[in-house]
């Protein structure tokens, strides 16, 4: 092999071996990223930390060790940039770099466990305010592990860095500022002030303005002439913070305290709907979806609706601007959704119970409505376990709910009819006025179910709604009326019976009377119902008549209930009038049987 091709084989190895460095590195950060943003053990988080291994492991089996150089936010190998990063706490470079770390270094046979370890020290430090515990440095100290090396900068052996506090001028102060002369008043290098910065010329100026919100009296005395707060005389007479007087002591507890207590859950859910929205990967896209349906309930758990309509709205709009570009996105939105809307997962909430608390809260109300109106029909279940709490006298918030209730019943009517069922007297009278609002198709559904309520006038008012919206109705879904114990119900379906089709109505009258009719102790129902019978009749309603009038027994013939079929079969068949039934009721007339013998005669007038 010539010189050359030695020279060429030796730049592609080399080449080669700065690529697959790169991809340790790309590895190595979307790993910490995983493990950071799912729980501990999560498969998403196991399967990168497995894939960073994995990589790593080949390229030590091969050159034993890989050191990777750390400087701005960035990895370097053998001098050469294998990963630029930027300033964000997903990207370990940068938390090494902000805690002094010059270089990591791998060996051969590293441990899971210890890669697993250096990830959750990063994990721990992302954000120092939240760590009492030291730096990166500090803790990589701690730990002492066997196949990862570093080396930390000494902040003692650094050079002093000089800031020109020329560059600065102070605020203005009363009067105009520490020059007097209208203008702002500068700090030069050694304590002196003047005009201008060490060679006479203009100075940036830092504008120091009280903080929205917050000390409004301190620019309000500014502009008044008076004198500056304290706080700020400490600082231009360089006190320490043990001299600050009560005032000031009371005020510097009360900003430890708000901030200690800050709900961080607000920027933690704008992280995640940022990600949400460039994420690619549709697996990711779920888990990142997990997380804020447990965002989204515990907000609405801690009533803090305004969120959780923020959550439920980002995740619409995001589905709507993305779905042309990620066909799956839509699909698992609607998944995700759907869980929101699950009725157990509201059952607990104190507001769902105690309604009438919220309701007295405009504000908090409307946010808690428009919140439920984002969610799918299912959501329906809960509307109905408040619509009964809405305070008598609010009728425009009643009307809110019920409009609700109805837009997503019209989509899906599933729920509401599954709400009807469980639901008393009061709130199936109120679900009656939603149901009136339907299509008719879909409102013929809801008035199914009212039909077997256990009230009465919920029945009377489902089959009221029944008749008026369907336009097949099987005979099977209203037998059970007939049988009603409610006497009014029974007569109001036999008026209904009336008007239906011939085939239908004998169908219908036929199986109620085989069936069930001889348990309902109303005489004057059953003969109507022979007579509705009688109207119209075919072959095989002629011969149910015929069996229901000769047939008899000893333990029927005493029978008023048993009288009442055999009279009513014998005056619909004297109705028919044909030769066929007036033979059948001539030879009744005839029988041996006195109960028979009687209602024959009767029907036929002799």
């Amino acid at each position: 092999m010539t010189a050359s091709q030695q020279k060429n084989s030796a730049d592609q190895a080399r080449s080669g071996e700065f690529k697959t460095v790169e991809k340790i590195a790309v590895s190595f950060t979307a790993a910490f990223k995983y493990f950071s943003l799912y729980p501990e053990g999560h498969a998403f988080s196991r399967n990168y930390l497995e894939k960073f291994k994995t990589e790593l492991d080949e390229f030590l089996e091969r050159h034993g060790r890989l050191r990777l150089d750390i400087e701005k936010n960035s990895y370097f190998y053998k001098g050469t940039v294998v990963f630029q990063g930027t300033a964000e706490e997903n990207n370990p470079a940068y938390l090494l770099s902000r805690d002094r770390i010059l270089f990591l270094e791998f060996v051969r046979n590293i441990e899971m466990s210890e890669i697993s370890l250096l990830l959750d020290v990063f994990k721990r430090h992302r954000n120092p305010t939240d760590n009492q515990d030291g730096d990166i440095a500090t803790t990589l100290w701690h730990y002492r592990f066997g196949h990862i090396h570093y080396e930390a900068a000494d902040i003692f052996a650094m050079e002093a860095i000089e800031f020109n506090l020329a560059m600065f001028k102070a605020a203005p102060g009363p009067g105009g500022g520490n020059g007097g002369d209208g203008g702002a008043g500068s700090i030069g290098p050694a304590g002196e002030s003047g005009p201008g910065g060490p060679d006479g010329g203009p100075r940036e100026q830092v504008q120091v303005d009280a903080p929205a919100g917050g000390n409004a009296h301190f620019s309000q005395m500014r502009s008044a002439g008076a004198e500056a707060p304290s706080s700020l005389q400490m600082l231009a007479l360089n006190r320490d913070l043990s001299e600050l007087d009560q005032d000031e002591q009371q005020l510097l507890d009360l900003m430890i305290q708000q901030q200690e207590n800050k709900d961080v859950t607000p920027d933690a859910v704008d992280i995640l709907l940022i990600t949400l929205a460039v994420e690619q990967n549709e697996l990711d896209f779920t888990a990142i979806l997990d997380f804020l349906e447990f965002e989204f309930f515990d907000s609405m758990t801690r009533e803090n609706f305004a969120l959780a309509f923020k959550i439920c709205k980002n995740v619409i709009n995001i589905s709507e601007a993305v779905k042309a570009g990620k066909p799956w996105v839509e699909a698992l939105v609607n998944i995700f959704l759907s869980s929101l809307a699950r009725e157990e997962r509201y059952g607990e909430m104190a507001w769902c119970n105690d309604y009438g608390r919220i309701a007295a809260a405009p504000d908090r109300n409307v946010q808690l409505l428009n919140t439920l109106d984002l969610l799918p029909p299912e959501i329906v279940l809960t509307l109905g376990t408040i619509i009964t709490q809405v305070p008598a006298d609010n009728i425009h918030l009643l009307h809110r709910v019920i409009n609700i209730i109805a837009a997503k019943s019209n989509n899906n009517p599933g729920p509401l009819c599954q709400l009807v069922e469980k639901s008393d007297e009061q709130a199936a009278l109120l679900l009656l006025t939603v149901t009136e609002q339907m299509e008719d198709n879909r409102a013929a559904r809801v008035f199914l179910k009212m039909i077997r309520h256990p009230a009465a006038s919920i029945r009377k008012a489902g089959m009221d709604g029944l008749f008026k919206t369907s336009t097949s109705i099987k005979p099977d879904e209203i037998l059970h009326l007939l049988q009603d114990p409610d006497k009014s119900v029974r007569n109001r379906i036999l008026s209904y019976v009336e008007q239906l089709e011939a085939h239908v109505r004998e169908e219908l009258l036929i199986s109620f009377l085989h069936q069930g009719g001889r348990q309902i102790d109303d005489e004057l129902f059953i003969l109507n119902c022979y007579r509705l019978l009688g109207n119209s009749l075919s072959p095989a309603g002629r011969n149910f008549l015929k069996t229901t009038l000769m047939e008899s027994d000893l333990k029927s013939m005493f029978s008023h209930i048993s009288k009442a079929h055999k009279t009513g079969a014998a005056f619909a068949l004297r109705s028919i009038g044909t030769k066929d039934a007036m033979k059948i009721l001539r030879r009744g007339a005839e029988s041996m049987r006195p109960d028979i013998r009687q209602v024959c005669k009767k029907a036929l007038g002799l």
